[in-house]
């Protein structure tokens, strides 16, 4: 089947459906976000007792070395190069990313940042997503769950009934120290790639596409997308051209000074301009605020009376939708209950 599928010659997805059923028969498929189908294989169970047998015998001095010394690592590294050549087809018909593309992190950054270079529309930058998802199974598959109790132990003591009438205690409690926020975080593997993608979704005023990738990001250990010197050049790229977007894409960062620096120029905005229409109704600020813990900095500190203001603004409105929607959720109720009794007379 390895010599099958290093058939040059054969329809590039035929070549992904066989390297595809290889992966699977020794237990170690890769999840694609392009490929829709799915292998309904049960994995050899002796694949991988079997294949240690083999490369100690080809590896002896008398038979010399094995023609595959890494053949699960080179089946799973041709995949997905032609998967992500796939997935380029429609963009870049003569694009061919290989397998020495691939060969480590360093390989697969200059590769990306080849292709990124040249990325210019929107349909573009969404192919070099889904490229980027693909290359997950070979750099970060594998390495989520390595800190994961590190970062989910610390959890919320709900049980915990010490809560002081809130208000009071809440006022005298020291501004959440943010900057530590990403202390038990560390750097997605392809960082780089995705500190160019945004840069270029940035470059083309895609502000919204660039929220998700990094709200997404928060679930993993290993899921930062911006080194910090690149998230301050970001932060001052976006600031120049909308300052709510900034303020948003900031809040998912575990960078203290950075959010600060990025409430700052909030503060002066709202100051200078008051609040508009746009961001009258804008939750998403809302959440973003309480999820940094930056809400404990505005509240305590005087510095910040407009974004407070606006905070609490957006508490009431919030509010206000919540009691609209449970007063219709009671009319409905109650048409359908008057409906009922009438049917029964």
């Amino acid at each position: 089947m390895a010599d099958y599928s290093n058939d040059l010659q054969l329809p590039g997805h035929v070549r992904v459906y066989a390297l595809g059923l290889m992966q699977s028969i020794i237990g170690r498929p890769i999840k694609s976000a392009f490929s829709e189908q799915q292998l309904n294989v049960i994995p050899w169970k002796g694949w991988d007792e079997l294949h240690d047998i083999g490369e100690r015998r080809v590896t002896s001095p008398s038979q010399g070395v094995s023609e595959y010394p890494d053949t699960s690592n080179g089946f799973t590294s041709t995949l997905v190069a032609l998967r992500s050549s796939q997935i380029m087809a429609p963009i870049c018909p003569s694009l061919e990313i290989t397998p020495d593309d691939l060969l480590d992190i360093g390989t697969a950054v200059s590769c990306f940042s080849k292709l990124c270079g040249a990325a210019d529309t929107d349909s573009y930058l969404k192919a070099l997503v889904a490229v980027l998802a693909e290359w997950e199974g070979l750099f970060v598959v594998g390495k989520d769950g390595k800190n994961s109790a590190e970062v989910t132990d610390a959890g919320d003591d709900w049980e915990n009934d010490d809560w002081n009438e809130g208000w009071e205690s809440f006022q005298e409690v020291e501004p959440l120290n943010t900057e530590n926020k990403g202390s038990s975080l560390s750097l997605h593997p392809l960082h780089v790639c995705w500190s160019e993608q945004i840069q270029r979704q940035v470059a083309l005023s895609l502000f919204g596409d660039v929220l998700p990738f990094l709200d997404l990001s928060l679930s993993k250990p290993n899921g930062i997308l911006l080194y910090e010197d690149n998230a301050w050049s970001m932060c001052e790229m976006v600031l120049g051209r909308d300052f709510l977007w900034a303020f948003k894409m900031m809040m998912l960062l575990p960078y203290g000074d950075l959010q600060l620096n990025c409430l700052d120029a909030f503060e002066e905005k709202l100051k200078q301009e008051g609040m508009t229409d746009r961001i009258g109704k804008d939750l998403d600020v809302l959440i973003l605020v309480l999820y940094s813990g930056v809400i404990s900095t505005i509240i305590s500190r005087s510095l910040y009376d407009n974004s407070f203001s606006y905070i609490c603004y957006l508490v009431g409105y919030f509010s206000r939708q919540c009691q609209e929607t449970c007063s219709l959720r009671l009319a409905h109720e109650e048409t359908s209950s008057s409906e009922d009794e009438n049917v029964n007379l």
